[in-house]
């Protein structure tokens, strides 16, 4: 919440000379629910995969991925800060350069002098001279350090080309210009940002031009005005001058890609564009960030399952009634891959989930396999008659056990669909390759080459991309891929324990304990990011040692079994309670505090569907008051939820439904609530020790919002709706 009374410019002119993506917000100092005083945001910054910010006492915060220490900012004091791709630089309150993480092109060389403006770049920094607002670039090389003549104000650093605001306020810009992302117009700007191969200006007027790839040699401008912009990659965004955010793409095939353009609804002073992401100040000193393939994947539904396997982006279940559900995915896609409607009379008691399809078994353990809506490869769905054992599917490669232990595998590859003869106790697939177990507890594998299997006896495994794992006799973990791959992800890296169950995804693995604890382990996704270092002992590139993962625990254990997706993992509880958590930090995943308001009971609505007799207590400063949560029992003692927004009908969520029986102390999410198209959040609930519902909204930025009247007492009435006080959906 702004204090309104002590609002105050932060250093404005002074900040406008920093970096493109770093941007000058006008703010005050936040103060907390419960009266103190903290630190207020004034600028932002968005690159790769990780945001920063820089506060009012002048210190830099970094998050999201940290596989090169992006995100370890150097103690001290700071004016300014910049996130390229895996490094980060910054200006000290002195004015002195300090940056951190990849240095595979000398970008962390940063020049000794006093600087009015940094920015960091793919794989290069440059920086605006105080004494005579000149440029200088370091890292990189080429034409990116042909940087023009010439007295400056302000600076993007770029992919393949920079671009920096002169103070005749015409832009210039250096480095490639295949598509002639370099040749800026002559028009006066007072804003320049460079995307991978398009440059942005915001006009004197307020206009916004962007020219290069996609918008060809003349520049094309944006309807509308707009007070800041901010771009990356693929898409652009603008405050406009009524503190909205709009966003949008400058290439077709990107649209909406990760939802980097669905801005949360409210009132803005400033917004960053990163890759896949953006992040923005509310009015009221909060950071949202939103994007980054987050498909909602990692929301558990209420209800409890019998399993549960992770796709890619999505997530299937089957209850203990039989029925499949699935979810997440872009538009959450597999919730109406048409699965529960052609199966909707089949019983399932196993699901398996890959990247583009899904395959379960029938209760007459006949199996069934079907793709997202769309979609469609050859033999991805094309199983062999007969009764199944056991399935797995992983890519777009599936292969099953039938009920005499024989192998059968299709999709589009001949080579893995030409199983081994013989018997086997288990089996895995990967994109173009699969292993299993023989009855003597040896490896053996086929199809594309992923490595030398360990030797020995052994009594699971499971395979990723490049790489695959498997629990011996002995209970201990072993991994094992191409050598390059192994040693470049740190996949022999495995953990010191006892293990009952392993389950690998795309690009990392999760670990079920023999005590039930569950420990992953996730490696960066990357392709060609320009490395130069040698493997040690080898004459192969090392091409980015920066790219290992994170280790994460699952949250509440213990369990019984575990799945693991491209970036999520789910764990099954022995009650079919199901936990659900993205396994790298994402830059979407914003740090703060979260301050609980006093509790108060839901209140009863009246005739006219206002609570009856209540007038509300005033916040210490006006905000918008968007909507309510409602809640009823019903007669089977299943509580419902509901979304009331304060223009427009009530908003029922597909999955709404809380449990009669489900434990306490966890809290359960509805899907999305959607309003004219966007996502505002979802409807959380947890029960308490003494049986009553504490309600909570989630928004879509992942903020908890804790209404002040959010309590479902067990005494309530069934069939009659309850509600909370009105609040901000979108947590200002």
């Amino acid at each position: 919440m702004i204090n309104a009374g002590t609002t105050r410019l932060v250093g404005l002119l002074a900040l406008v000379c920093a970096a493109a993506l770093t941007l000058v917000l006008e703010t005050g100092v936040a103060t907390a629910d419960d009266g103190q005083v903290s630190s207020a945001v004034v600028s932002l910054s968005a690159g790769y995969q990780h945001a920063c910010a820089l506060t009012s006492e002048q210190e830099v915060l970094c998050w999201g991925l940290n596989g090169a220490g992006q995100t370890d900012v150097p103690e001290g004091r700071y004016r300014a800060v910049s996130a390229g791709s895996w490094h980060t630089c910054a200006l000290t309150v002195d004015g002195e350069v300090r940056c951190w993480g990849l240095d595979q092109h000398g970008q962390l060389d940063a020049p000794v002098g006093q600087f009015s403006a940094v920015s960091a770049g793919f794989d290069h920094s440059c920086a605006i001279r105080e004494d005579d607002q000149r440029l200088i670039c370091w890292g990189g090389g080429g034409s990116l350090h042909r940087i023009p003549e010439g007295r400056f104000q302000a600076l993007d650093a770029g992919r393949s080309h920079s671009c920096a605001l002169a103070l005749d306020t015409t832009i210039q810009c250096w480095g490639s210009n295949e598509r002639g992302e370099s040749e800026s117009p002559s028009t006066r700007y007072k804003q320049v940002v460079t995307l991978q191969s398009n440059t942005c200006g915001l006009t004197t007027s307020g206009a916004v031009e962007c020219w290069g790839a996609a918008v060809g040699r003349e520049p094309t401008a944006q309807e509308g005005t707009y007070k800041s912009i901010s771009g990356r990659w693929g898409h652009v965004c603008g405050i406009t001058f009524e503190d909205e955010i709009h966003c949008w793409h400058l290439y077709k095939y990107s649209a909406d890609q990760a939802g980097e353009t669905l801005a949360p609804v409210g009132r803005y002073a400033a917004v960053a564009a990163g890759y896949r992401f953006s992040c923005a100040l509310t009015q009221t000193g909060k950071v949202r960030c939103w994007g980054a393939e987050d498909y909602g994947h990692h929301f558990a539904p209420e209800g409890t399952f019998n399993e549960v396997s992770a796709g890619h982006f999505f997530t299937c279940g089957i209850e203990p009634t039989g029925s499949l559900v699935c979810w997440g995915g872009k538009g959450n896609a597999w919730a109406e891959s048409g699965h529960e409607e052609r199966w909707s009379s089949q019983q399932f008691h196993q699901v398996n989930a890959g990247s583009f399809h899904v395959c379960a078994l029938t209760e007459e353990d006949r199996a069934r396999c079907w793709t997202k809506v769309g979609y469609h490869t050859p033999g991805i769905t094309d199983v062999a008659p007969g009764r199944y054992a056991s399935l797995v599917s992983n890519y777009i490669t599936g292969c099953g056990l039938n009920v005499q232990g024989q192998a059968f595998c299709w999709g589009p590859f001949e080579d893995v669909n030409a199983t081994p003869l013989g018997e086997w106790n288990s089996l895995s697939t990967s994109y173009a390759a699969a292993c299993g177990i023989r009855p003597d507890g040896q490896i053996e594998c086929w199809g594309s080459e992923l490595g030398t299997p360990p030797v020995g006896s052994f009594e699971s495994l499971s395979l990723g991309r490049t790489f695959g794992c498997a629990i011996d006799t002995d209970h201990q973990l072993l991994c094992w891929g191409r050598p390059w791959f192994v040693w470049r992800h740190g996949w022999s890296e495995t953990p010191i324990g006892s293990y009952a169950a392993i389950d690998a995804g795309p690009n990392g693995y999760c670990a079920l304990s023999t005590d039930g604890d569950v420990i992953c382990y996730a490696s960066v996704h990357t392709t060609d990011l320009g490395c130069g270092e040698r493997m040690p002992g080898q004459g192969l590139d090392e091409h980015c040692r920066f790219a290992r993962g994170d280790w994460t625990r699952a949250p509440n254990p213990p369990y019984i079994s575990v799945t693991t997706g491209a970036d999520h993992a789910c764990a099954l509880k022995a009650d079919g309670a199901l936990d659900c958590w993205i396994l790298l930090r994402k830059p979407t995943a914003v740090p703060e505090r979260i301050v609980a308001p006093p509790l108060g009971n839901l209140q009863a609505e009246d005739e006219h569907g206002d609570p009856a007799g209540l007038l509300e207590m005033e916040v210490d400063e006006p905000v918008e008051r968007l909507g309510r949560i409602a809640t009823r029992r019903l007669n089977d003692g299943r509580i419902e939820f509901a979304f009331d927004p304060a223009e427009g009908e009530r908003v029922l969520p597909s999955s709404r439904f809380f449990s009669a029986d489900s434990p306490v102390g966890r809290w359960r999410h509805s899907s999305p609530v959607v309003i004219d198209g966007v996502e505002w959040g979802r409807i959380s609930a947890q029960r308490r020790a003494g049986g009553e519902l504490e309600l909570s909204f989630v928004a879509a930025d992942g903020t908890r919002i804790l209404p002040r009247s959010r309590i479902f007492p067990p005494s309530a009435p069934a069939d009659r709706w309850l509600r909370s006080n009105q609040f901000d959906a979108v947590g200002e």
